[in-house]
């Protein structure tokens, strides 16, 4: 248990290292907004046309221009409702990671891979 904290927390450190200052003001916004411990540990940072998803073990680099598809999956727990989003790609299978139902969270993602790519679907489930 204790490597796969360790794993976490340096996958975690590098992807902050690699923002800017106006993407770390804009990851603090989003963050303020969700609750409870996640708000300090974000499932995804979007930065230079990426999405940098921090899973466990490894961290998965999206490029944004290559997304077709993104779909929000709703399902509930203990901690209540969350979103698994679903990311689909060209030629690549799917990326999938786990958000908080906030919908300041989720709006950020869409106007963030929009922005970039404004061809891609949206799916809400």
């Amino acid at each position: 248990m204790y490597f796969l904290f360790r794993r976490y927390f340096t996958n975690y450190e590098k992807m902050i290292n690699m923002l800017d200052d106006n993407e770390v003001a804009e990851l603090q916004n989003v963050n303020d907004s969700i609750l409870k411990i996640s708000k300090y540990f974000p499932s995804f940072i979007i930065t230079s046309g990426k999405i940098i998803v921090i899973k466990a073990i490894n961290i998965f680099e999206i490029n944004i221009d290559a997304i077709t598809e993104i779909s929000f999956n709703s399902f509930y727990n203990r901690s209540g409702r969350n979103n698994v989003v679903i990311i689909k790609q060209n030629n690549s299978s799917p990326y999938s990671f786990i958000i908080s139902n906030r919908l300041d969270q989720q709006n950020y993602l869409i106007k963030k891979v929009k922005g970039f790519n404004p061809e891609i679907i949206i799916h809400y489930n």
